[in-house]
Parts: C-alpha cells; structure tokens; sequence
C-alpha cells in the first residue's frame, strides 16, 4: 500500500507501517559520509575567500554528518543487543 507520497509503505516489527523520512534514510553511514565531505569540500574551496560564510554553511553540513554518524552508531548497538 502506497502512502500520501507515493512510497509503499513497509512494516515494523510490530507489523505497523512507517513512512517517516528516518525510514528512506536506512544507510545513516552514507548519509554520514556524504555530508562530511559536502562540507569538507565546501569548506576548502571557500575558506580562503569567504571565512565567515563557509563557517555559516560547511558547519551545519558536518553536524548532520555527525547526527548521522551518531544514529549509525546507535542502531548498530541496539542491533546488536536485539540479537
């Protein structure tokens, strides 16, 4: 069954669907790794000519990256610990 976005619907464990945004992101890695470089890359090629600006921008791009990391590393304990 399709949802309001047009994505089909997968069950839990506990048999319910989920449709959030955290359920499309399954691989927290990728997303880690895509942002830290995003705002590495940024950062590098910006830095020199506009400091405060790269700050506003490359910043917020590795504290996703880091958010992502960090559930990576949760779910993987709680992977683990379910097994």
């Amino acid at each position: 069954m399709a949802n309001s976005a047009g994505f089909a619907d997968s069950p839990d464990s506990d048999g319910h669907s989920s449709s959030g945004i955290a359920d499309r992101l399954a691989w927290e890695w990728a997303g880690a790794a895509l942002f830290a470089v995003a705002g590495a890359l940024y950062a590098i090629r910006m830095l020199p000519r506009h400091p405060g600006a790269t700050a506003t921008i490359a910043l917020p791009l590795l504290v996703i990256a880091g958010l992502f990391l960090a559930n990576w590393v949760k779910r993987a304990g709680i992977r683990t610990a379910h097994s």
